[in-house]
């Protein structure tokens, strides 16, 4: 019987311990666990260290490994989570083992330990405890990154689908990818769909004639969201959501491109349900979906977290979502943000938290955050459809939103569509998660002395099942909106473009290629723009 192969670890050590007490115990722990000590990590205390470089050669003489030193030798005060970080940053290490105890370690100090280990994908031992993320076993050839949020209404679908448009080029900005999004529900099917948005065939097929597989074989428009209606499958679930936002993103850019390739985008559709103690999903059907990714034409994946948990999945990169008005305390110890690539916050707005409350949290997420930059952003309304038809249908007419936004930003909301469009917004509902309450003021509004001549529904919560009930009913126009992420500076004003935006997305992206190649030893290329 072949033996197994031993893991790479890194070792924390302690100088409060002997020198030869911890090789002994490295020794007897590696026969334990299977493990190989290729990085040693000192943690703190000097009591038993004549200096460093005698401490370190022993361990040199009788392992073959020396020790990694972060902080303040002098004192005996390490910063052992930045010599964690140096550890393990080349990513090449399966376990990370605790040789330490108290006073050098204490349980908030170990968890902070567990979550940097678990960030770069290893396992975490101090005893006889084991921490872990369930990641599954699954292998792709394509690169992947994940955005993720520590919490429902962040914004993934909205920068899901604007980082998929910049990573397909679609943003103005050139690149050599093609976006998979893989999207995670808790509603989606057992088999997950695959929808082949860059087919745009112009055969004349009439939507309510078409089965399944001819709707996810070709670029989605607003009456095939309806008719997903007559399967009985939600209609703004989020792979829908995506597939319709982003086939009017390629629309759009191949009518101002006209003869260019098109990127072949492609949008698959995830369930999940429960979560675990590091924030991944209990279960999922995510392995049936990297495998639909692995067949299909894009080449660079992306994975939306959903709520504040993420796939069970190893990617390459990760870029986190925060909202402005978080718990501060939960921050100081969520899964994930010592080694994403960056940090959006979302929400930055009056309404939501004062510029105090947002340094609040800028602070704490730059002390977790090691390398990440950190930005500002907060949403605005978008009409989906070409620019021309959409200033021609709204300009002039009075028009009442439906949105799943919190009610404290309607006035920001039906500002900027005003402006933008030209449109008068007469009323903003947030009825738009409870069914009946929404179908109740969709009758009272059309019922009512002066009915809107048009209705702007968020691709959220019922708002397909909305928009199917007005056409049928009384057959006023429908235009379905999206939110779109703007960066905003450290005084809440809008910036011109979203050009530094973008400029950090591609970079974050550029890093979990590099780790790709590095791990797959493939020439994958990077954006040079």
């Amino acid at each position: 019987m072949q033996a197994q192969q031993k893991q790479r670890a890194v070792v924390l050590v302690d100088g409060v311990h002997k020198s030869d007490n911890s090789i002994n115990g490295i020794r007897e722990l590696a026969a334990r666990h299977n493990f190989t000590p290729v990085r040693l990590v000192w943690i703190g205390g000097t009591e038993k260290m004549k200096d460093p470089e005698t401490f370190s050669a022993d361990f040199q003489q009788a392992l073959g490994v020396g020790v990694i030193f972060e902080g303040d030798l002098e004192s005996g005060k390490a910063d052992p989570v930045e010599g964690l970080h140096k550890a393990l940053e080349s990513r090449d290490v399966e376990l990370v083992v605790q040789l330490s105890g108290s006073p050098q370690v204490n349980r908030r100090l170990m968890n902070r330990f567990a979550q940097v280990a678990v960030g770069y994908g290893t396992k975490y031992i101090a005893g006889g405890t084991v921490f872990a993320e369930d990641t599954s076993s699954a292998r792709i050839s394509k690169p992947s990154v994940g955005l993720y949020a520590t919490d429902k209404r962040v914004g993934k679908t909205a920068f899901g689908v604007y980082v998929a448009a910049l990573m397909s080029g679609l943003r103005g900005t050139a690149t050599p990818w093609s976006s998979i999004s893989i999207t995670h529900s808790r509603g989606g099917p057992p088999k997950p769909p695959v929808l082949a948005i860059f087919n745009n065939p112009h055969d004349g097929r009439v939507v309510s004639g078409m089965e399944l597989d001819e709707l996810y074989s070709r670029r989605f428009h607003p009456e095939v969201l309806e008719r997903l209606l007559d399967f009985g499958l939600h209609g703004a679930s989020d792979v829908y959501e995506d597939a319709l936002i982003l086939s009017e993103y390629l629309t759009a850019w191949e009518k101002e491109n006209p003869g260019a390739a098109t990127a072949k985008m492609h949008v698959v559709g995830c369930r999940r349900a429960g979560a675990g103690y590091f924030h991944e999903f209990a279960v999922s059907n995510v392995e049936l979906g990297l495998k639909a990714a692995e067949s299909a034409s894009g080449d660079f994946i992306i994975h939306e977290g959903s709520g504040g948990e993420h796939p069970p999945v190893a990617v390459d990169g990760t870029l986190m979502l925060v909202p402005s008005d978080t718990d501060i305390e939960l921050l100081e110890d969520f899964p994930g943000m010592d080694t994403t690539d960056l940090i959006i916050l979302a929400h930055c707005q009056d309404e939501t938290a004062s510029l105090e409350r947002i340094a609040a949290v800028e602070a704490v997420l730059a002390s977790r955050a090691r390398n990440a930059k950190i930005l500002r952003t907060l949403f605005e309304p978008e009409v989906i459809g070409s620019s021309a038809e959409v200033h021609g249908a709204l300009k002039g007419k009075k028009a009442v939103l439906f949105t799943t936004a919190p009610q404290i930003v309607e006035q920001r909301l039906s500002t900027a569509l005003e402006r933008d469009y030209g449109v008068d917004v007469v009323r903003t509902s947030f009825t738009l998660a409870r069914h009946h309450a929404m179908i109740a003021e969709i009758d009272e509004l059309m019922q009512g002395p002066s009915p809107p001549e048009v209705f702007l529904m968020e691709i959220k919560a019922r708002g397909v099942e909305g928009a199917g009930y007005i056409r049928k009913n009384y057959g006023v126009p429908v235009l379905y909106v999206n939110n779109v992420p703007r960066q905003v500076d450290a005084t809440g004003a809008l910036l011109a473009d979203n050009a530094g935006l973008d400029a950090e997305i591609i970079s974050a992206l550029n890093r979990a290629v590099g780790r790709f190649n590095k791990r797959e030893g493939k020439g994958f290329p990077e954006c040079e723009a």
